[in-house]
């Protein structure tokens, strides 16, 4: 994407998510807060890169760890996204 780390220290990861993501994403967010502690979510969503021309496709493994989520998250292409998405929905 661009960022250094400490760019992305303390930073929230709502302000790098597309528009048309942020719903889907603030669900799954809710749904993992209210659940225990294996609790794990998938969703494949866009981050704004840091030069602002546009966005990056990634697939992110969301975990909850203490009061916060962990997410592992693993830049894809548009077709792997597509499909990632069919599947997830499904």
């Amino acid at each position: 994407l661009g960022y250094g780390r400490a760019e992305l220290l303390g930073r929230s990861w709502y302000r790098l998510l597309h528009p048309e993501d942020l719903g889907h994403v603030a669900r799954q967010h809710l749904r993992l807060a209210g659940a225990g502690p294996e609790a794990r979510g998938e969703l494949v969503t866009r981050l704004q890169r840091k030069d602002g021309l546009g966005w990056t496709w990634v697939y992110v493994r969301l975990r909850p760890e203490g009061p916060a989520l962990l997410a592992h998250n693993f830049v894809i292409s548009e077709a792997e996204a597509w499909c990632l998405r069919q599947q997830l929905a499904a």
